[in-house]
């Protein structure tokens, strides 16, 4: 290149060099007063009020490394958390033994120190306190039931056929005696010198905590027997018919039967309605349950009575029996009732024989 075509340029290279000078001068007095505006409310000035000596300056370069270090001071607080660790909670909580450890964690170092066989002695006692109460005894099995009933008595019955008012007299004998009780009732129907008819019930069992259980029940009438017999537990019932035909029935309720109904209720006057029974009657057995109980003044051919009426029915509500207590008789049958499929047979006693003694 030429020095003529260079000579033009060199006045334009010393201004734009000068303008950069003066341009820079500009921008460091600018940058210098400002951060001194801004450090005015933090360094103090000096008595005489004359600013702080130019060496600041080199201090004001430093403030951003100054700002820089306080940043990362609050990270300084991490190391610290390691001094956390020793406090008891986070040691027993980390701990691997069993609950009691941290139970006993509230008390003072000095008490688990000088007391730890203390602590295993407080323990198990702990469970004491939270004992619940224990529970009441079992109950005494109940004595066998009592009744005012005599052990033994006679009764003199009229038996009444409803359908055709055809009468005829019959006795019956009750006797307990150790625990056993026995009903036997006869009748028998004569012409002259012949028998027209005649019939026996039977009943006779236990006296247990509930009052009469019957084992064993016999129907004969016009000397055709049928015996049934009840299982211990009173789930089922033999019976042997008249024919010689033997079946096995399930009983639904109390077993029963039209003797020993009449004389478990003196045992058990104030049972509740809706009691369940199954009753033998011949050589069938049927489901009925006490559906009205009340006192009631009894009046009959040969007088009035205090008693304690019952009313038994089947399932649906028809047939079924009803029982009448005499309780100025020591709660020997006044009446009985029977609905069966031969139509209804009335029994009314009209005398009573007590200890041989005679009550009419």
């Amino acid at each position: 290149m030429t020095q003529g075509a260079f000579d033009p340029t060199l006045p334009r290279v010393a201004v734009r060099v000068a303008i950069a000078v003066v341009g820079s001068l500009i921008v460091h007095a600018l940058f210098i007063s400002g951060a001194m505006r801004g450090l005015a409310d933090v360094f103090r000035w000096s008595k005489d009020g004359a600013p702080v000596p130019l060496t600041v300056r080199a201090r004001i370069v430093e403030p951003p490394a100054a700002v820089a270090t306080p940043i990362p001071a609050p990270a300084a607080p991490a190391p610290s958390k390691p001094k956390r660790k020793p406090r008891p909670p986070p040691t027993a909580a980390a701990s691997p033994e069993p609950a009691p450890p941290p139970v006993a964690a509230p008390e003072t170092p000095q008490a688990l120190e000088n007391a730890p066989a203390e602590q295993a002695a407080v323990a198990p006692a702990e469970p004491r306190v939270a004992e619940l109460p224990a529970p009441p005894p079992a109950p005494a099995p109940r004595p066998p039931r009592t009744s005012p009933l005599p052990a033994r008595a006679s009764i003199t019955l009229e038996l009444t056929l409803e359908s055709n008012n055809y009468k005829v007299w019959a006795t019956q004998q009750w006797t307990m005696a150790d625990g056993r009780y026995r009903i036997v009732l006869s009748a028998e129907a004569r012409a002259l010198f012949f028998t027209l008819g005649s019939i026996v019930l039977e009943s006779q069992g236990v006296i247990s905590a509930n009052g009469l259980r019957p084992e064993r029940y016999v129907d004969e009438r016009n000397k055709r027997k049928t015996i049934v017999e009840f299982s211990a537990n009173e789930k089922n019932a033999a019976i042997e018919e008249a024919n010689g035909n033997r079946k096995s029935v399930a009983l639904a309720g109390q077993a029963a039967d039209i003797m020993s109904l009449t004389y478990d209720l003196a045992f058990n006057p104030d049972i509740n309605i809706g009691a369940p029974f199954t009753l033998s009657n011949r050589d069938s057995l049927e489901e009925i349950r006490l559906v009205e109980k009340r006192d009631e003044v009894l009046v009959t051919d040969n007088g009035s009575a205090n008693t304690r009426f019952y009313d038994f029915r089947r399932p649906d509500g028809s047939g079924g029996i009803q029982v009448w207590l005499a309780v100025d008789r020591q709660w020997l049958p006044a009446k009985i009732r029977i609905q069966g499929r031969d139509g209804a047979l009335t029994m009314v006693a009209t005398k009573y024989e007590l200890g041989g003694g005679e009550s009419k």
